[in-house]
């Protein structure tokens, strides 16, 4: 069968077609719809007269003459989906407004100004609140109001023609339902009766209820507090408070991590010494990993280990410390970590130069507890060429 080569159909496009194409359109232009010629239509206001050249992104455009006079270039797609105008028909709308209100949208309605300042009038009284109508945009965008009796404020519209006023306003009358409810230094001085830390309070130094006045607790003496607070529970004495703190801390701590305070754990304590600059890292011949070493001794010690090839854990173990034996300041569990572990010796180093009053302390419980321990001090390392 002869080859039969016709052109594609497309406007402008010369590619042949084989005999077999019954679509009548090459590869390139065969996806491409049928577009509908809207020449010489008549839509809205628009009047189609001719096709121009495609835009940049190959849609098709129409050159248009509107019935105000203006002549514009748009789309098909646009003139398809309801385009009636250059854009004089939305400008006609918004200035048809009826009792106020735009009518191109319900969604995008617009108050006049006028509206809104009786609806404020309606709610605060007339000349209470004056809408500032050069800032007034609409009823979602702050715009500026002048109070009668406090001055100037910015709110959203809506809020204030729903009741919002002055912030002063609103203290003020906070204030003035405070006067009304007057408590006595005899009430609060009944009401403290209630109290389970048996807290009382000076006489002759309470004036009102949002006033401080000073206040005595039987066990940490006098402060200053505000007698509403100290009533209600969220006031107390400084020292409670901070403990009240602290027992908060120790309790999340425990939750998460099961110590008191997060620098007993050492992931977090090597954390912080590192950002301090106190720490360089050294990698264990063995293992690979990075040691961390705090202190010169320290890291003269593992470059030796690792310069003689013997096997080593780095801080293998945390053993905590009886409380009878050992505790803080604060009466808080304590622990100790040997500074290494030699493997085939199955014996711990501790690497200490300078012994604190309770590191001294731990030291003795540990070599104690654990024969299989030595101290490198400074001695022994210069024995050891080390130092």
């Amino acid at each position: 069968m002869e080859n039969k080569l016709e052109k594609c159909k497309h406007k402008g496009c010369k590619n042949k077609l084989d005999y077999r194409n019954k679509i009548g359109y090459c590869n390139k232009h065969k996806g491409e719809p049928k577009i509908k010629d809207l020449t010489g239509k008549q839509i809205g206001y628009l009047y189609v007269k001719l096709q121009c050249r495609r835009d940049k992104n190959g849609k098709v455009m129409y050159l248009c003459i509107c019935k105000c006079g203006n002549i514009k270039r748009i789309s098909s797609a646009s003139l398809r989906k309801g385009t009636k105008s250059c854009g004089c028909l939305i400008s006609k709308r918004a200035k048809e407004r009826i009792h106020g209100v735009q009518a191109i949208s319900a969604k995008k309605r617009i108050i006049l100004p006028e509206i809104v300042q009786l609806r404020i009038d309606e709610k605060h009284g007339k000349g209470t609140i004056l809408l500032d109508f050069l800032t007034y945009y609409s009823l979602f965008y702050i715009a500026r109001f002048v109070h009668k009796q406090y001055g100037e404020f910015w709110a959203k519209p809506i809020s204030v023609s729903r009741g919002s006023s002055h912030p002063r306003h609103g203290r003020h009358k906070t204030n003035e339902h405070l006067k009304k409810r007057k408590i006595t230094e005899k009430e609060v001085i009944s009401r403290l009766k209630d109290n389970k830390e048996g807290i009382l309070i000076k006489p002759n130094t309470f004036k009102s209820i949002k006033e401080k006045a000073t206040f005595i607790h039987p066990k940490h003496g006098e402060w200053e507090g505000i007698p509403t607070n100290v009533l209600s529970g969220r006031g107390n004495h400084p020292i409670i408070s901070k403990e009240h703190q602290l027992n908060n801390i120790k309790k999340t701590n425990r939750n998460r991590y099961g110590v008191d305070f997060v620098a007993q754990v050492s992931d977090f304590s090597l954390k912080s010494a590192k950002n301090q600059g106190k720490i360089v890292e050294i990698l264990n011949w063995k293992t690979g990993e990075k040691q961390s070493c705090q202190g010169g001794w320290e890291v003269a010690v593992v470059n030796y280990l690792n310069n003689k090839k013997i096997g080593y854990l780095w801080q293998p173990k945390v053993f905590p410390i009886p409380l009878e034996t050992m505790v803080t300041p604060k009466g808080n569990k304590t622990t100790y970590r040997p500074d290494l572990l030699l493997i085939e010796e199955n014996k711990y180093i501790e690497v200490k130069g300078y012994f604190r009053d309770d590191a001294m302390q731990k030291w003795y419980w540990f070599h104690k507890t654990y024969p299989n321990s030595e101290l490198w001090n400074e001695k022994k390392l210069k024995e050891m060429g080390i130092l």
